[in-house]
């Protein structure tokens, strides 16, 4: 690829237009130093381009890569884009150059550090995933299943193949606090919407109920002479304490409604 003049390039913060970017880029011939979204603006001392979306553009980048390089490959690019690190549409924008040059092989070039990047990125949010496949607990209100999580990545669209088939016959809510999301699911379909409050219906008797039990169960099966706080810790890291009901604290006795706030992302 010829280079031209640095550029920044700024888009709508979607996958369809970091693809619009990779479009953009190898059309014009040039190589962005920097991307970056509008809710996200960075300073810079580059021109900017404004990269529009177009979904017709976005598809051709999209099938582009299970043809000319590999279906893992556009498994990298979808669950990359879903992390949360600064430099992520870059280093996607960077694979995507090693990826039609190289092939199917890109996904094996462990030993270069956008490939190396990329892939621990990605394991790292598959790992997220499928610990809150485990650490994830529902709790009924008003007859809706309601479940919270705080993760680091942008796991919903992860979680939702699981959990929609899981329940497929259930109503049920995951609310992403950290992210400002939903993932709303009812018999038969299931959507992920933009949350920046939401106030739940108090637990019910029969649920708070159900709650001591599993807290007495829990703690009727620990073995305390064989405690590993430590061990514990590697498999049941910290930060999902808050929302696990066998370790986390009791809510409150006559509060009236749960209030939980998250900027949408």
């Amino acid at each position: 690829m010829i280079e031209k003049d640095s550029w920044a390039y700024e888009y709508d913060g979607s996958l369809d237009g970091l693809l619009c970017c990779v479009f953009e880029g190898f059309s014009r011939r040039e190589r962005p130093v920097q991307i970056f979204s509008h809710q996200a603006p960075q300073m810079t001392l580059y021109p900017v381009r404004q990269i529009a979306t177009d979904p017709e553009r976005a598809g051709r980048v999209w099938r582009s890569l299970d043809q000319k390089i590999s279906p893992l490959a556009r498994d990298w690019v979808e669950q990359g884009f879903l992390c949360d690190f600064d430099g992520k549409e870059l280093l996607i924008y960077r694979f995507l150059e090693l990826g039609y040059q190289k092939g199917p092989a890109v996904t094996n070039m462990l030993g270069n550090p956008v490939v190396n990047q990329l892939f621990s990125q990605v394991r790292a949010i598959g790992n997220e995933a499928h610990l809150l496949k485990g650490f994830l607990r529902f709790e009924e209100r008003s007859g809706v299943l309601i479940a919270r999580i705080e993760p680091k990545g942008f796991v919903l669209p992860l979680l939702a193949p699981h959990f929609s088939s899981r329940f497929s016959g259930e109503a049920f809510l995951i609310h992403d606090l950290a992210h400002g999301a939903a993932l709303l699911h009812r018999p038969g379909a299931w959507g992920i919407v933009p949350v920046e409050h939401l106030e739940l219906a108090p637990l019910t008797s029969e649920e708070k109920e159900f709650q001591r039990m599993w807290k007495g169960y829990y703690d009727a099966i620990a073995i305390r002479e064989r405690e590993n706080h430590r061990c514990r810790l590697c498999h049941m890291p910290r930060r999902y304490w808050a929302h696990i009901t066998e370790v986390s604290a009791p809510e409150p006795e006559g509060r009236p409604a749960l209030s939980s706030r998250a900027s949408a992302g």
